[in-house]
C-alpha cells in the first residue's frame, strides 16, 4: 500500500520541508535534554506543536502542487496537523492540562489528528490500490499507528520527564 501511495504522490522539488522538520526535531531533542521538570514539559509541548506546524506547512505545499484526490489527501493531513496543534495548546490550559481528568478537551485535538490522518490516507491511496474494504483497513492501520506513535512520544516524555531523544531511542 505504501509504495502505491508513494507512486501516486507528486514529487516535490527541494528539501526545505524535510530540512525544517529535521532542524525542529534536533532543536526539540537538544532543548528537552538541556531542561528538566516543568520547564521541560513546556519546551516539549512547544516543540511538538512546532513539529506539527512544520508538517502542516509541508502538507499545504504538497496540496498546492497536487490535484484531485491527492490534493484532498494532503489538505486533510494539513488539517490533521492543525488539530494536533490545537490539542497541544489546549493541553497547556489549566482546565485541560496534564493534571486534568482524561478525556479532556485537549483529547479532541489528538483524536482529530488520528481521524483526519485516516481520511488523508484514504484519499492519498490511488483508486486502483485494491478493494475499498482493504483500503479502509490499510488507512485505519496507518492513521491509528501514526496517532499512537505521536501520543506515545508525548506521554512517555511527560510521564517519565525524559528528554525526547531518550524516548525516541527507546520506542
Amino acid at each position: 500500500m505504501i509504495t502505491r501511495i508513494a507512486r501516486a504522490l507528486p514529487v516535490r522539488q527541494g528539501a526545505a520541508p524535510m530540512a525544517g522538520a529535521a532542524v525542529a526535531f534536533i532543536l526539540l531533542c537538544a532543548a528537552t535534554t538541556a531542561t528538566a521538570g516543568p520547564v521541560r514539559a513546556v519546551v516539549l509541548d512547544a516543540g511538538l506543536a512546532l513539529l506539527a506546524a512544520v508538517a502542516a506547512l509541508a502538507c499545504v505545499g504538497a496540496a498546492r502542487s497536487a490535484t484531485g484526490r491527492a490534493r484532498s489527501g494532503w489538505t486533510a493531513q494539513a488539517v490533521a496537523c492543525v488539530s494536533w496543534i490545537a490539542g497541544m495548546l489546549l493541553w497547556r490550559t489549566p482546565s485541560a492540562g496534564p493534571d486534568a481528568y482524561v478525556p479532556s478537551v485537549a483529547d479532541v485535538g489528538f483524536v482529530g489528528f488520528t481521524l483526519l490522518t485516516l481520511v488523508a490516507f484514504l484519499w492519498l491511496a490511488p483508486p486502483s490500490a485494491g478493494r475499498p474494504a482493504s483500503r479502509l483497513v490499510d488507512a485505519l492501520i496507518a492513521g491509528c499507528g501514526t496517532g499512537l506513535v505521536g501520543w506515545q512520544l508525548l506521554q512517555a516524555a511527560h510521564v517519565a520527564d525524559r528528554p525526547v531523544l531518550t524516548v525516541v531511542l527507546t520506542l
